[in-house]
């Protein structure tokens, strides 16, 4: 098992009332989160893209970010968690140009996360009727960034962009291409991803055993992949859980009991690193391949480097004793089309 860290820009409105400069603070608290998990043998950290959300889309340029901390990290692999992929938001030029340009920039540490973005007040913003018209550009452009990264003499004519013929540069540099995953949030899409050949990234609000059977729908379809890709990353994630409502509403401060509920439950990871140690098992047995995990938002940054490095030094090593990332595996082992 593999594990990773979630990193999002949270900027809480009551830190903003107390330090107006607040949203600079987050984004270098999550810097130093990253290069800590970095340190402490994590091998993925995952930036999200939203917009237009206060609190919770401060990150909305995380290409941006991820570009800079290739620069700050040196082993842990950095994915988009996720790059919405539908043409008004980023246009495929774009993300192809930036994927291959990322994968260069991290010496091929690039993970390619991709989705329709979260919520109709995000893609309404970008003059999308809704979440529904989405799902027909994703379809569209999600088999045409291999076709990109491997032809010099790419074009394409759709319903919901259009390209004349171009070479679209730079082309990635470890080959094929860099590891491409799908978020996913329900049994069919995880399905979809899976025969698609794609990393699955699980958005999941459920307690560790109410995930097996999707894990179990995934890895019974990855053996019958028709990969869009160059090769089939088999591949899931599990995000740490922790039970928020939707946003803006959020949930408010556990008590010990509530805290101690949660964590039987499975929905939360708290205690000394044995009994961390034991509650991990219990995301393990769901067969998952890599866990990521979340920090509290409102959790003070010192005791959040705190725990990452407390959980890299004690846990981590007794369930992921493999050196090498399971997508460089994969991707090593793909042969690559001329």
């Amino acid at each position: 098992m593999e594990f990773g860290l979630f990193l999002q820009g949270h900027v809480p409105n009551k830190r903003v009332a107390e330090n107006p400069d607040y949203e600079h603070v987050s984004f270098m608290n999550d810097v130093a989160l990253a290069k800590e998990a970095d340190r402490s043998g994590f091998k993925y950290v995952w930036v999200s893209e939203h917009h237009f959300l206060d609190e919770y889309s401060h990150l909305s340029a995380s290409e941006t970010f991820l570009a800079y901390l290739a620069g700050q990290t040196e082993r842990i692999h950095l994915g988009s968690a996720i790059w919405n992929i539908s043409p008004p938001v980023n246009h495929p030029v774009r993300v192809a140009e930036r994927v291959a340009m990322m994968d260069h920039l991290s010496q091929g540490r690039f993970e390619f996360g991709m989705g329709r973005g979260a919520g109709s007040h995000e893609v309404t913003g970008f003059m999308i009727s809704g979440n529904d018209a989405t799902k027909p550009m994703f379809e569209e452009v999600v088999r045409e960034f291999p076709k990109m990264w491997r032809q010099t003499d790419y074009s394409f004519d759709g319903e919901y962009f259009k390209v004349p013929t171009r070479n679209v540069l730079p082309k990635p540099w470890k080959k094929p291409h860099p590891p491409m995953w799908q978020a996913a949030g329900n049994p069919p899409t995880y399905e979809k991803a899976a025969r698609s050949g794609f990393g699955v990234i699980g958005f999941n609000f459920s307690a560790a055993p109410a995930m097996t059977p999707l894990i179990e729908t995934y890895k019974k379809a990855i053996g019958e992949a028709e990969p869009i890709g160059d090769f089939v990353n088999d591949n899931d994630t599990f995000p740490k859980p922790q039970g928020v409502p939707d946003w803006p509403k959020t949930l408010p401060d556990p008590n010990l009991e509530q805290v101690e509920k949660r964590i039987k439950d499975g929905y939360l990871l708290c205690g000394d690193p044995d009994e961390v140690y034991e509650q991990v098992k219990k995301y393990e047995s769901t067969g998952a391949d890599q866990i990521v995990f979340g920090m509290p938002v409102d959790m003070p940054v010192e005791a959040a480097l705190e725990s990452i490095n407390l959980f890299g030094k004690h846990v981590l090593p007794k369930l992921d004793k493999d050196p090498m990332h399971r997508s460089s595996r994969m991707r090593d082992a793909a042969p690559v089309k001329a």
